[in-house]
């Protein structure tokens, strides 16, 4: 089944080929995919489960995947300018960006993938493999205001770390932005405030991912509390959001950096 909805989410299930997927993509997205033309025209599916990608803002998607993976056709496409920060919640997750492996079957472990130009991305699954992951995707340029308009310690470190065209980062001891991906990936709401927990999780993990950045660049100011407490509450008290600090992996749904 798939769904395309007037806010621009897509939301795919049972089993899904790339023609579902690319006809919805089509330059509105971080990615962009070209599958071979008879992998399109056919329409055959290359994997069975859901996957989603859904806006909350102008240059921020969540993003997520549950899949078993039916063949291994090799699909190729590209990247924009993006930050995806995410975390693998079963299985194991493949492919390559921009000639690089981005493969882990760390479950439990936050990564970032940073890419500051368009680059290639291609497919490397095989059939049976299965994948859950759950993350958002961010543009560069919102990275940028949110480094100029909120004075977020680190943003302007954190572009930098990717402005060399690639970044791909496995981050371990990190519980608080393990917690937020955590929290994402089972937001409990619907609706309006479901999308106002999203953002709150999306910019906590944000500040998280700076703080990382920051601490890597010696010499830049710390952060401050404050900045901590916006970003947790982001204008709304969603009671008990920190209460899946120390939960185990759900085991709902999940997002896909390819």
């Amino acid at each position: 089944m798939i769904e395309y909805s007037e806010d621009h989410r897509l939301h795919v299930s049972g089993e899904i080929s790339y023609r579902d997927v690319e006809s919805y993509l089509d330059g509105t997205v971080y990615l962009s995919i070209a599958a071979p033309r008879q992998v399109l025209q056919t329409g055959v599916s290359f994997a069975r489960g859901s996957y989603w990608i859904e806006p909350i803002r102008p240059s921020v998607h969540l993003t997520g995947c549950d899949l078993e993976y039916l063949d291994d056709e090799r699909v190729v496409g590209s990247y924009r300018p993006s930050l995806f920060v995410g975390i693998l919640l079963a299985s194991e997750h493949t492919g390559f960006v921009d000639g690089h492996s981005i493969a882990t079957s760390r479950i439990g472990v936050p990564t970032l993938l940073g890419v500051s130009d368009q680059v290639d991305i291609r497919s490397a699954q095989r059939p049976g493999q299965t994948c859950r992951m759950s993350g958002f995707h961010v543009g560069a340029e919102f990275l940028r205001e949110l480094g100029e308009e909120a004075g977020l310690p680190g943003c302007e470190t954190m572009l930098d770390s990717f402005a060399d065209g690639f970044l791909w980062q496995e981050v371990e001891a990190r519980t608080a932005l393990r917690a937020h991906l955590l929290q994402l990936a089972e937001n409990p709401y619907q609706g309006r405030l479901a999308q106002l927990y999203s953002e709150s999780r999306v910019l906590s993990a944000l500040v998280e991912v700076a703080g990382i950045f920051r601490e890597q660049r010696r010499g830049m100011p710390q952060l401050s509390r404050s900045h901590r407490e916006h970003a947790e509450h982001a204008g709304i008290d969603l009671g008990g959001a920190d209460q899946t600090r120390d939960r185990p992996l759900v085991a709902g749904r999940g997002a896909s950096g390819t």
